[in-house]
């Protein structure tokens, strides 16, 4: 059984830490030579500012929302990640290091065996990272990466989960729900990989009846 541990809104997060000035402002972080937008608070996500658009097209649309855009820190991003890293360490001692803001965390059998003790130590990760280092994490937990990674965005997404979710105590009408709408770029399988293979390969994995891949129209409409 792995966890998940992903730092929500990395860039701005480990800035906000340093500056509680911004602690609900919509901010966006911004690349070299501050081209384009590589970083979004939810704020600035919920007032449409997408990522990867160049920011001179963007900048008069975000001064009058009052957005804050910060220039790129990439030594304090790579400093607040080790130290994020070292605290998730001592959860495990078979930590994957997956990107600056990701890790998986293997789960002891022991734990791994009750629903309950997951979710505890999920929120045991929350947390501790945000007493220690200030920043705010969603945990997905579940028997393969990709499934990890799908309740990670669950967590993230759905409030009843409460930043926490534990897959094999997901309703199985919530999992397929959630496996349905999953676009392919975010499933962690190659984009070369037909628009199901995942799909069949996930549901066998977690003893789930399939159900068809939805439509891209139905997909966005789809009801959690």
């Amino acid at each position: 059984m792995l966890a998940h541990v992903d730092v929500n809104s990395a860039h701005v997060s480990f800035e906000r830490v340093f500056r509680p000035d911004l602690e609900a402002v919509p901010t966006v972080v911004l690349s070299n030579n501050d081209g384009m937008v590589v970083a979004a608070s939810r704020e600035a996500k919920a007032l449409g500012l997408d990522l990867g658009k160049p920011w001179f097209e963007l900048r008069p649309h975000a001064d009058r929302l009052g957005v804050r855009a910060l220039s790129s820190n990439y030594e304090l991003y790579g400093d607040m990640s080790r130290r994020t890293m070292d605290v998730l360490a001592r959860f495990t001692p078979d930590l994957e290091i997956y990107s600056i803001d990701e890790a998986f965390l293997k789960i002891s059998p022991k734990i791994a065996r009750d629903p309950a003790a997951m979710t505890d130590l999920g929120r045991d990760i929350r947390s501790t990272l945000r007493r220690l280092i200030g920043v705010p994490v969603y945990v997905g937990i579940a028997e393969t990466r990709t499934l990890a990674k799908l309740s990670n965005r669950a967590a993230k997404k759905l409030d009843v989960f409460t930043g926490v979710c534990v897959w094999p105590a997901t309703r199985p009408q919530r999992r397929h729900r959630l496996m349905s709408s999953l676009p392919v770029s975010e499933s962690g399988v190659s984009p070369l990989a037909s628009s199901g293979a995942w799909w069949r390969l996930e549901s066998r994995r977690s003893r789930i009846s399939p159900q068809p891949i939805q439509s891209e129209s139905a997909r966005h409409s789809t009801s959690w």
